[in-house]
């Protein structure tokens, strides 16, 4: 599993779009995130690219009027190739 970089999303912000990468030796074969406080954004889409390269990650704010930050982390699980 890979760990991408960490996003802090403010609660102005309607959602956020992040992206993993495997290592160029494997595939991606499942991914999402963690966030904290996790009741505060929704997965909207959790998709690999065409190549099966990187993970992209979609989320959305469904409380618009919460004050604070979310802190998003994604990932994605890579399988070795060959």
């Amino acid at each position: 599993m890979v760990t991408g970089y960490p996003k802090t999303v403010r609660k102005y912000e309607r959602g956020a779009t992040l992206t993993v990468s495997c290592p160029s030796w494997s595939k991606a074969t499942g991914g999402g995130l963690n966030a904290y406080p996790s009741d505060t954004f929704a997965i909207s889409a959790s998709y690999p690219d065409p190549t099966d390269s990187t993970w992209t990650v979609k989320v959305e704010n469904i409380h618009p009027s919460y004050f604070g930050e979310v802190h998003l982390t994604p990932y994605v699980v890579c399988l070795p190739v060959g």
